[in-house]
């Protein structure tokens, strides 16, 4: 098996980590830009050492990827536990927490049929290639948003009973789907409408499934289904989401997946804090 036990996995992926933050300057200069937008009461001396440890935790959760490329059903089940249950149809609300590609497998061997989820292609070949490769090991079925019938097809997918992953908290661009709300201490995060849309015309439940790093390995907590979702204010439901993924964030700072360019887009459309 690719990558051996646990202990080890982590304590190479630690040092991996290590290095990575060392030299893939672009991807640490994004991620502490976002640590201090979204943190700006916070100490210097403490975002850099959530930033150290947030690299570190990236490091573990490539090696965890690369275990699951040959990981069997049961090695899965033993190292990421499920919390709470899941009907279907629903459509699962996954926050980019590390462990996300795992979290996904595990979730279908939990549900009597594969979920689907909603992506949007990598720029890297190498790595678009290898998180559909994990993410539909064991049946789960990709929606590109390069499709303009990719919506249709998820819509479609949840009304004859199946489940569909969508995640929410990446930039959009500005589109007409795009809100600006608060997202932790910043005021003006472009945040997609989408998830309101989907869930009124897919006429589902939006179930929480939050990823939790462990000493054991991972916990998946699918949370109750969101109350009065969607509202029929899609700017409320945007900051409702936002208002959920960031109370998260702040239990588990280190998990969340900092390198995105989470507030590339302004009102204007464009922004250049990254610069």
């Amino acid at each position: 098996m690719l990558c051996g036990r646990l202990p080890a996995r982590r304590k190479i992926g630690a040092g991996l980590g290590l290095l990575v933050l060392r030299f893939a300057r672009r991807r640490r200069h994004i991620a502490a830009v976002n640590i201090r937008l979204t943190h700006p009461d916070r100490s210097a001396v403490w975002q850099q050492r959530l930033l150290r440890q947030h690299f570190m935790a990236l490091g573990e959760w490539l090696m965890d990827n690369l275990w699951a490329l040959s990981a069997t059903r049961n090695e899965l089940r033993r190292y990421f536990r499920l919390e709470g249950e899941v009907t279907t149809p629903c459509i699962i609300l996954a926050p980019h927490f590390l462990g996300l590609e795992l979290a996904l497998l595990r979730l279908n061997l939990q549900l009597p049929a594969p979920a689907a989820y909603h992506y949007k292609p990598m720029h890297s070949a190498f790595w678009n290639t290898l998180i559909l490769y994990l993410r539909q090991r064991f049946g789960g079925v990709g929606f590109s948003t390069d499709s303009k019938y990719s919506l249709l097809a998820a819509v479609r997918h949840c009304r004859r009973g199946g489940a569909l992953c969508y995640l929410p908290d990446i930039d959009p661009r500005a589109r007409k789907s795009t809100a600006f709300v608060p997202f932790m201490a910043v005021e003006q995060a472009a945040t997609t409408t989408g998830l309101s849309r989907l869930a009124q015309a897919a006429k589902t439940p939006v179930v929480p499934y939050i990823i939790c790093r462990t000493a054991e390995g991972y916990v998946g907590k699918l949370l109750a289904p969101i109350a009065d979702f969607p509202s029929g204010d899609e700017i409320a439901d945007a900051k409702a989401i936002n208002a959920l993924i960031g109370e998260w964030v702040e239990k588990m700072p280190e998990n969340y997946f900092w390198l995105h360019r989470r507030f590339k887009t302004d009102a204007q459309g464009k922004t250049k804090v990254y610069d």
